[in-house]
């Protein structure tokens, strides 16, 4: 809830008040305070993917363990390229249907967002 008073609109300006789950927020609003919000000194660089991609019957199995981790080895990877020094946990998803772009007769795909510190 956002309420405010005053004749003019800088009047009206100069006192606004913010109300978040009935606490008086307005103070998070001034310039310089990081408000409610947790101040992780991380930058998001972007998201980044990683395949495991079967190409002949006899690769690993997309249900094999193996072949998860190296979908996540390709995430930290790309992550790293970026100049990332963090992922968040990678989601990972295995399809049977294949990637004929790719040449893949089944997939496992994982995404996860990478970081780095903002003083690095």
């Amino acid at each position: 809830v956002a309420s405010t008073q005053g004749a003019t609109g800088a009047e009206r300006a100069d006192n606004i008040r913010v109300w978040v789950n009935g606490v008086d927020r307005t103070p998070n609003l001034m310039p310089d305070v990081t408000g409610w919000g947790i101040n992780t000194d991380l930058a998001k660089l972007g998201d980044v993917e990683g395949l495991y991609c079967k190409k002949t019957y006899e690769d690993v199995s997309i249900r094999s363990p193996f072949a998860k981790l190296q979908a996540i080895d390709q995430v930290k990877l790309k992550a790293a390229v970026m100049g990332a020094r963090y992922v968040s946990q990678p989601q990972c998803d295995a399809s049977d249907k294949g990637d004929p772009a790719n040449n893949c007769l089944a997939t496992i795909v994982c995404t996860a967002s990478a970081f780095k510190l903002v003083h690095d």
